[in-house]
């Protein structure tokens, strides 16, 4: 077993009691600071603000976009207006070109048909 001697002890108290005098410890209190909540609730504001103004940059770039496609759709639609009427000019076009050539051919074929039966008449008179 141990024994425990007390002069020694008494003395340790006494030279700690004495350090404590000289040099103070300051122990940091542990708890919150009420700044800190105040800055805290200044953040959380601040987080809140920002989604508002992410949210509405984001709706500023949708309707940008939006407005983009349209106008892309409305250019697109034009041109394809111009290209239809003018596939449909040139329809109309190679109609009446056809028409023209078919009216020649039967022309031609129907000046043949009379020389030829002409040519038929004038041999069998001749025989």
């Amino acid at each position: 077993m141990s024994c425990i001697d007390s002069s020694t002890n008494s003395t340790r108290k006494k030279d700690s009691d004495d350090n404590n005098q000289e040099n103070p410890i300051v122990l940091p209190k542990i708890g919150r600071k009420c700044t800190n909540k105040r800055e805290n609730k200044e953040e959380n504001n601040q987080n809140k603000k920002k989604p508002k103004k992410v949210n509405n940059n984001l709706e500023n770039i949708i309707q940008k976009w939006v407005e983009q496609q349209e106008t892309r759709q409305k250019e697109l639609d034009k041109v394809r207006e111009e290209n239809e009427k003018r596939n449909k000019e040139e329809r109309s076009q190679l109609l009446k070109m056809k028409q023209q050539s078919d009216q020649m051919l039967f022309g031609l074929l129907n000046n043949l048909t009379n020389l030829m039966s002409s040519l038929h008449e004038k041999t069998n008179t001749q025989e």
